[in-house]
């Protein structure tokens, strides 16, 4: 064999290599010999992003942000030369929840994507739309009862919508039907869950403390909805959930004065434990399939 082609092997032998121990690498278990599931809250200003990393080295994103600031996060968190994310949740089209997977579609491979069928006329959703189609990217609708499998004993519970939402186009000026779309979703692991609201506020929420008992909600984290706005959250839900730690995303100084008043005292008459992005940056948290703890 010529001495070059011994070398370009030896070349890409060696990337292979490197490829897969940077991932047995990045899902490595805990200290305890557990696999573990590490959720992390990322701190990309006034918006939602969620990296989540699953124990057998896979990857999901729940929402990018209102920029490409998702880029610089999730690069930090993922293998080296690893350019795939498995799977994307899209809780609602709302730009600061969007803009930044539009940057992430364009510069990562993506495994599929969790949306709902809601319509919208933006720039920003237009151009999602015409990515996810030309990248062949398989879409999963969002309904209420589905069970998505994540890898390693994970999976993504859809609670919420409870209707297709085909035809219904909103637009920017109706913010708050646009939010009432948003997929709310709780992450599984063991007995351990996350649960993730989108901007989705008090009506889904008290649709859903009517039709579902306590055990299918029950969470020890709760990403709390449209970033603590004023009346975003129902009292019944709280009490389902029943989180010990509320986690709000939300940018500095942001002009909506987020979190509003109303939203931190009732967390505190909860006796709920309050992390804002806003004063911690990016909010780390490991599942170990008993338990939560913050890292």
């Amino acid at each position: 064999m010529p001495k070059r082609w011994s070398t370009t092997i030896l070349i890409i032998l060696s990337g292979i290599a490197l490829l897969v121990w940077s991932r047995v690498i990045y899902a490595s278990p805990t200290d305890s010999g557990k696999p573990e599931v590490e959720v992390d809250v990322l701190d990309i200003g006034q918006g939602d992003a969620i990296f989540i990393k699953l124990p057998n080295g896979d990857q999901a994103l729940v929402d990018g942000g209102p920029n490409d600031a998702v880029l610089n996060e999730i690069g930090r968190r993922m293998p080296p030369f690893d350019r795939k994310i498995e799977h994307i949740v899209l809780t609602h089209p709302h730009a600061d929840h969007l803009s930044g997977l539009v940057k992430v579609i364009e510069q990562y491979e993506v495994g599929d994507i969790l949306e709902t069928d809601v319509g919208y006329s933006s720039a920003t959703f237009k151009r999602w739309q015409d990515d996810v189609k030309s990248k062949n990217v398989p879409v999963h609708l969002a309904r209420q009862g589905q069970t998505y499998d994540w890898g390693g004993g994970v999976s993504f519970e859809v609670l919420w919508p409870d209707k297709s939402f085909s035809g219904v186009e909103d637009n920017a000026t109706d913010g708050a039907a646009m939010n009432s779309t948003s997929v709310i979703g709780r992450i599984r692991f063991g007995e351990t869950g996350f649960m993730l609201t989108g901007d989705a506020e008090e009506g889904p929420q008290a649709s859903l403390c009517d039709t579902m008992d306590a055990a299918k909600l029950k969470s020890q984290v709760l990403k709390i909805a449209h970033h603590g706005s004023s009346g975003g959250n129902a009292e019944c839900f709280l009490q389902k959930v029943a989180p010990k730690t509320a986690v709000i995303s939300v940018g500095k100084d942001n002009k909506y004065n987020h979190p509003h008043a109303e939203t931190l005292e009732l967390l505190s008459r909860f006796a709920i434990e309050v992390l804002r992005t806003d004063q911690r940056g990016t909010i780390e948290f490991v599942l170990d399939g008993t338990a939560v703890q913050k890292r």
